[in-house]
């Protein structure tokens, strides 16, 4: 049987959807503003601010999945903490605890020992 994540048990997936949709919805954007414009975005001021704009939301969030997905014990930011340290997000799948206080999510508060 497959262990679900600390962030699955601690019912903080959604926030995963929301940060990613949003991150890939300002890039789809900004994407989209530059290939249908035909003039350069300096010359073009509606361009210019729609290219803004998808970087702005894409920016924003990014930093949400940062700040949002956490532990609920200790208060680590667990995608900040895997974009640090680990430079990978697939550390996020396998993530069975919290790293800093092993708090697993289960009921009851039993503590697992997290990746070293």
């Amino acid at each position: 049987m497959r262990q679900r994540s600390v962030i699955a048990q601690t019912g903080q997936v959604w926030k995963t959807y929301v940060g990613l949709a949003g991150a890939t919805l300002g890039v789809v954007a900004t994407i989209l503003i530059g290939i249908t414009q035909h003039r350069p975005a300096t010359q073009d001021i509606g361009s210019f601010i729609g290219r803004r704009i998808g970087v702005v939301i894409t920016f924003a969030s990014t930093l949400y999945l940062c700040l949002a997905v956490r532990c609920p014990k200790c208060g680590a930011r667990w995608v900040w903490m895997a974009l640090l340290k680990w430079h990978s997000p697939r550390w996020l799948r396998s993530l069975s605890s919290c790293p800093k206080c092993h708090f697993s999510g289960r009921a009851g508060g039993k503590r697992d020992r997290g990746p070293t």
